[in-house]
């Protein structure tokens, strides 16, 4: 269906309908819509409402929700009522069907939201609102009559609507939205992941975090990673060449803290194991030693998540976790119902997997440019402090490379799932904190640079 066609009675039905007699023209507003924002990334729903100036609807039926139209400008006809010696209002949201409630009204404030004045019509009145991304964020406030305005992103008095300006927005239009291809030699164990926009967090919560429905808009300039986790055998070669400390060194006691510990002196087939058991401190200094830094966590996730796709897991959106990534492999009692989230994965057709991280490149956890095991095998240090998206270091309409530094407590910010942890930590949005003297089973090191 075309942006010309697109339910073009829909609204006019709402305030007197399309059912007039043959040849008589009714007053009318013809009102088009158009947007900046890359669509369906930014939205693939509208809700398109007609209210009196308080903010009531203006009849019984004036809401409609609509799939984006497939091409812009998008416009209908909305037939005035008998009584229509009055100004109204037209509001239209633009938003994501997983931000959508029972109702199928957003409820995030992660919208795009606008409104107008539609002043009485004389015959076929033109009028036009613009969805732009400067407003992305910013709720209408009827009840104050105010709307924001697009060239601040602050608020101004609802606009008088009139016909459509002579350069109108199209959508994938705001500057923001392209792609930056990277620059530069990319090193030949990593893998450019070109700049662009796009939404961290979900529209919900989850068990393991409870602010990703805060959604922080960020922009990011290109980058490249590390193909996959770095192995033990990478490690100790860098570790001998700059004098780098070792990890914790695997301990053959099962009991022991260290038995999942991959360094393994005495086995030198450990060497093909993602190294794990290092703290922070020994993750960034590996990194800094080959010129290159930990990712922060809006790059791991825009990466996880396959840039501006915003898929949930890096392979896409199929939830048969447990066949894509290596997870929920955890030692722990497979009876015990609290735990058993954490070991699900083991028990397969061919048997009982076991525990502990696998050797890298043979996984299908993989994102669309080739990037491996961001959704399991062992989680990763990043270069964030661990912040709540609701505090202060996420704050802002458009976040630029965002990197959150301030923490007094130890914590930093840990990314991607990892074999010892259930199937929901695969998810691209999900995030974790670890202290930063504490090494882990479960946390790995991959590399960044900037490009």
């Amino acid at each position: 269906m075309t942006g010309r066609s697109w339910l073009p009675c829909a609204l006019g039905l709402l305030l007197g309908g399309c059912g007039q007699s043959e040849g008589e023209l009714r007053d009318q507003w013809v009102v088009s819509l158009s947007t900046d924002a890359p669509v369906p990334q930014f939205g693939d729903r509208l809700v398109v409402e007609i209210l009196e100036a308080d903010g009531s609807p203006a009849c019984g039926g004036c809401r409609r929700l609509l799939g984006v139209p497939s091409e812009w400008p998008a416009s209908f006809g909305i037939v005035a009522p008998d009584t229509a010696d009055r100004d109204l209002v037209v509001r239209a949201r633009l938003y994501r069907t997983e931000s959508a409630g029972n109702d199928g009204l957003p409820t995030s404030g992660r919208v795009i939201d606008a409104a107008g004045i539609l002043k009485a019509p004389r015959g076929a009145t033109r009028a036009h609102i613009q969805l732009e991304m400067a407003c992305f964020g910013v709720p209408v406030r009827l009840d104050e009559g105010l709307s924001c305005d697009p060239t601040s992103g602050g608020y101004a008095p609802l606009p008088i609507l009139t016909d459509a300006p002579p350069s109108i927005a199209r959508p994938g239009s705001w500057p923001d939205a392209a792609q930056i291809p990277c620059a530069g030699e990319i090193p030949e164990d990593m893998l450019c992941v070109p700049g662009g926009a796009f939404l961290m967090g979900a529209p919900t919560t989850s068990l393991i975090s409870d602010d990703l429905d805060a959604e922080p808009l960020v922009r990011l300039s290109p980058y490249a990673m590390d193909r996959d986790e770095m192995t033990v055998g990478m490690y100790l070669d860098l570790a001998e060449e700059f004098n780098l400390s070792l990890p914790a060194v695997h301990n053959a006691n099962p009991s022991s803290s260290r038995y999942y510990c991959t360094y393994d002196p005495n086995r030198p087939e450990s060497r093909a194991l993602p190294v794990n058991c290092l703290d922070r401190a020994q993750a960034r200094a590996v990194c800094e030693v080959q010129g290159r830094r930990l990712p922060t966590e809006a790059e791991f996730e825009f990466a996880a998540g396959n840039r501006t796709r915003e898929t949930l897991y890096p392979w896409g959106d199929d939830q048969d976790v447990c066949r894509y990534a290596v997870l929920a492999r955890n030692p722990l009692d497979l009876t015990n119902g609290s735990f058993a989230p954490y070991s699900e994965c083991r028990e397969t057709e061919a048997g009982r997997l076991a525990p502990g991280p696998v050797r890298g490149n043979t996984s299908l956890d993989q994102t669309d440019i080739g990037l491996l095991n961001l959704g399991g095998n062992l989680s990763e240090w990043v270069e964030d402090v661990y912040a709540d998206y609701r505090e202060s270091c996420w704050e802002g309409l458009v976040l630029t490379d965002p990197l959150c530094t301030k923490n007094d407590n130890g914590w930093f910010a840990r990314r991607g799932g990892a074999w010892t942890g259930p199937p929901i930590t695969a998810r691209a949005a999900e995030r974790n904190a670890q202290l930063d003297d504490q090494g882990s089973i479960g946390i790995g090191v991959r590399c960044a640079l900037s490009r």
